[in-house]
């Protein structure tokens, strides 16, 4: 879909009304009531619902784009697909972190820390946990770093003008969608596998 294709889209919905709202009220409106409504096995389900949500809205319009002539839709869909990736990756690390943090019985000054958006960090913290064996966490470190340094954050979520507006120094890394489309599928299986294996230890543990 392009800037063309929505211009379309909007002449045929109608004028907004002084009534209409963004959300529909389906009667649970604190997170204390949702909980109430949800098994805790849902609740883990929906952490997992996020991540791949991401993960999947970025491989699909990484697919769109290698598969698209059109220069618009190629260039206007990277940064949303990188941004979503990105969220993927902090999101499934916080994630993995969390549940093998939840199965020390004490937490000591080593135990890695979460907050922020700082990609390296949070892999240098989820190391921590994985074995050293693992033949793909030196290629893994080398693309986190490589992500780190192209996107501290704003990269992929402003343009150049905004990023310029409020002093940003990104990099611009000259991207080939194949490629791009190869990594992210790799990294996902890897991360993915990591959180997988945290759910299962954790679920074995207690």
């Amino acid at each position: 879909m392009s800037k063309y294709d929505i211009d379309n889209k909007c002449l045929f919905v109608p004028p907004l009304k002084v009534t209409d709202t963004l959300f529909k009220d389906q009667g649970i409106t604190t997170l204390d009531e949702q909980e109430s409504h949800d098994t805790q096995s849902q609740l883990e389900h929906d952490e997992i619902y996020y991540q791949n949500g991401y993960a999947s809205a970025a491989a699909l319009m990484l697919n769109l784009i290698k598969n698209s002539s059109n220069r618009i839709v190629r260039e206007s869909y990277i940064n949303p697909a990188m941004f979503c990736f990105r969220q993927f990756l902090e999101l499934s690390m916080k994630d993995s972190i969390l549940k093998y943090r939840h199965m020390r019985k004490e937490g000591n000054k080593s135990e890695p820390n979460i907050e922020g958006h700082n990609l390296v960090k949070l892999w240098e913290g989820l190391k921590l946990y994985l074995s050293d064996s693992d033949e793909e966490i030196q290629s893994i470190d080398n693309l986190v770093k490589e992500f780190q340094e192209v996107d501290t954050g704003t990269a992929f979520r402003y343009n150049r003008y905004l990023q310029h507006q409020n002093g940003g120094k990104e990099k611009f890394a000259k991207i080939d969608s194949d490629t791009l489309y190869t990594r992210m599928l790799q990294m996902y299986r890897f991360f993915e596998g990591v959180n997988e294996h945290a759910i299962i230890t954790l679920e074995e543990q207690f």
